[in-house]
C-alpha cells in the first residue's frame, strides 16, 4: 500500500477523526434518549437513528483505516531501520577491514621477529675469514647478551603496550589450533557482522507491542 502523505501523520489525523465521530455518536445517543421521552412520533427518533448509523459506519471505516495506517507505519519503520542497519554495518565493516590489515601486519611482524632472531643467533661461520687460529668464541655472537636484550625489549612491549606475556595455554588440545592474529581477527569480524545482522530491532512493531 502506498500513501502520498506521511503515514504517521495520517494515522494521528484519522485517530482524531475517529475520536470526534465517537463523541458525536455518544451525543446522538444521549439526544435519542431525550427525544424518546418527548417525541410524539417515531420520525424524530428515526432521524437520529439514521445519523447514528451513518456515524457508526464512518467510525468503522476510520478503524479500518487506522489498522491499515498502523501496518504502513510498521512497514516504513521496518524498512528505515533495516536501511540504517545496512548503512551502519557498511561503515563498521570498513573499520573491521582496517583491523584485519593491522592484524596481518602484526602477525607478519611477529613471524619476522622469530626469523630475525634465528638469523641473528645462528652461527654464521665468520671465523673462516680469520687466519690466525683464535678460538671461535672470539667471533661468535654473545647469545646471552642478545637473549637478555630481547627479553628486556619484549618485557617493555608487555608493560608499555599491553602485549600479553608468552604462553601456550590450549595449544595441543584436540580441536584447538593456532589461527594467527590475522586469522583470529578475520573470524571475530565475521562474527561481529553476523551478530549485527541478527540484532532484533523490531520487537516494538509487533501487534502485541502496538495494541498492548
Amino acid at each position: 500500500m502506498i500513501f502520498k502523505t506521511d503515514p504517521a501523520a495520517a494515522l494521528d489525523k484519522t485517530r482524531n477523526k475517529l475520536a470526534s465521530v465517537d463523541d458525536n455518536i455518544a451525543s446522538l445517543r444521549a439526544k435519542r434518549a431525550e427525544v424518546l421521552l418527548t417525541a410524539e412520533d417515531a420520525g424524530a427518533v428515526t432521524t437520529i437513528d439514521r445519523a447514528i448509523a451513518a456515524e457508526e459506519a464512518n467510525a468503522a471505516i476510520y478503524r479500518d483505516r487506522i489498522k491499515a495506517l498502523q501496518e504502513e507505519c510498521r512497514r516504513v519503520t521496518y524498512e528505515e531501520r533495516e536501511s540504517q542497519r545496512k548503512k551502519a554495518i557498511g561503515e563498521i565493516s570498513r573499520g573491521l577491514k582496517k583491523r584485519e590489515a593491522t592484524a596481518a601486519a602484526l602477525q607478519e611482524a611477529i613471524e619476522r621477529v622469530g626469523q630475525l632472531y634465528e638469523q641473528l643467533v645462528t652461527r654464521d661461520e665468520l671465523d673462516q675469514f680469520w687466519p690466525f687460529g683464535l678460538p671461535h668464541a672470539l667471533i661468535d655472537i654473545d647469545r646471552r647478551s642478545i637473549d637478555k636484550e630481547c627479553s628486556w625489549a619484549l618485557y617493555g612491549l608487555t608493560k608499555v603496550h599491553g602485549l600479553p606475556e608468552p604462553g601456550s595455554i590450549g595449544l595441543g588440545v584436540a580441536g584447538i589450533r593456532a589461527e594467527g592474529v590475522d586469522g583470529a581477527v578475520r573470524n571475530q569480524n565475521a562474527a561481529i557482522v553476523s551478530r549485527l545482522e541478527m540484532v532484533p530491532l523490531h520487537a516494538d512493531l509487533l501487534d502485541e507491542a502496538i495494541n498492548g
